[in-house]
């Protein structure tokens, strides 16, 4: 097919975080399900990159790329690598997770995760206490998670956020 899937997760997210607008603080997410195989997009993977960091509307992915070539063409990736680097990106850096089972025991695993992923998230805030260069607006963040019990514990968060410039006082002495 002629799948433009940078399209359409640039379209899902803007609609996701459009509808979403009315009530602050509600989590937003969006289920990709494909093979990951971009054809056609009119936008770049790092405009949508640069969308999730803004919209901050996490996207977890079900990639079925196991019918897609993996013999790498001379000097470049083979397309079911190019297809996985491609959502494993979109969801690492939207807080997402990416999943690409390849029977049917890890299908349902997959389901499962994405169940207990979207059921027992929380909300962790940052708020920088600067902003050192006003051109720099994204911040990589790094979440380690502990357990008091020795559980081992994993933080599905987003590679960083983007940090909104405060407006500048303009009241007059």
């Amino acid at each position: 097919g002629q799948s433009a899937i940078v399209d359409a997760v640039y379209t899902a997210v803007n609609y996701v975080a459009e509808h979403n607008k009315a009530v602050p603080g509600r989590r937003k997410a969006v289920l990709l399900i494909t093979d990951g195989e971009d054809r056609l997009s009119s936008y770049k993977a790092e405009k949508l990159i640069d969308l999730l960091r803004k919209q901050q509307v996490q996207v977890f992915v079900l990639g079925f790329t196991l019918d897609l070539d993996d013999a790498p063409v001379p000097t470049k990736t083979s397309p079911r690598e190019k297809a996985e680097n491609l959502l494993k990106s979109i969801a690492e850096e939207s807080g997402g997770r990416a999943f690409f089972p390849r029977n049917d025991k890890q299908l349902m695993n997959a389901t499962l995760q994405f169940v207990s992923d979207l059921a027992k998230q929380f909300r962790v805030t940052y708020q920088s206490s600067s902003i050192d260069d006003p051109k720099k607006t994204f911040r990589k963040v790094e979440v380690k998670v502990t357990s008091p019990d020795g559980d081992k514990r994993t933080a599905i968060v987003p590679r960083g956020y983007n940090v909104q410039a405060k407006p500048m006082d303009t009241k007059s002495p």
